[in-house]
């Protein structure tokens, strides 16, 4: 299923069984269909944690979860944004960043990523758990 092409009726359709993971749902469709359906006047973060918990109680673990809900999150987020990560250009350690409009690229090591974010978050330690 083509998740960026999800409307109404697509959505509706999902269930979640009692235990996801022995029938062979994706979770990222999973954590798209919760997500969609959500109200858009949830912080990032609640949405993050109450997703998260909504694919543990199906069956993923932790991290599972959190990966595959931070996954969907940032699918939904990008779904009109030209801007996208160069994924060939990047490594474990850069994010390179092609900008529409821009012949530039954003070159963003992991140190730059993190420090971004604490500072949008006011956080001032050195790891985060999920």
């Amino acid at each position: 299923m083509n998740t960026t092409a999800l409307n109404a009726t697509q959505v509706q359709r999902f269930s979640m069984p009692a235990n996801l993971m022995a029938s062979g749902v994706n979770l990222f469709e999973v954590a798209c269909d919760y997500l969609i359906k959500q109200s858009r006047r949830i912080g990032r973060q609640a949405l993050l944690a109450r997703c998260v918990g909504h694919l543990e109680v199906s069956g993923a673990s932790r991290e599972e979860a959190a990966i595959a809900a931070s996954q969907a999150f940032a699918h939904l987020a990008a779904f009109n944004s030209r801007n996208r990560i160069d994924v060939d250009a990047s490594t474990s350690s850069m994010v390179m960043v092609r900008m529409d409009g821009c012949s530039e690229l954003l070159a963003l090591t992991v140190d730059d990523i993190v420090g971004m974010w604490k500072a949008q978050n006011g956080i001032s330690v050195k790891h985060v758990a999920i």
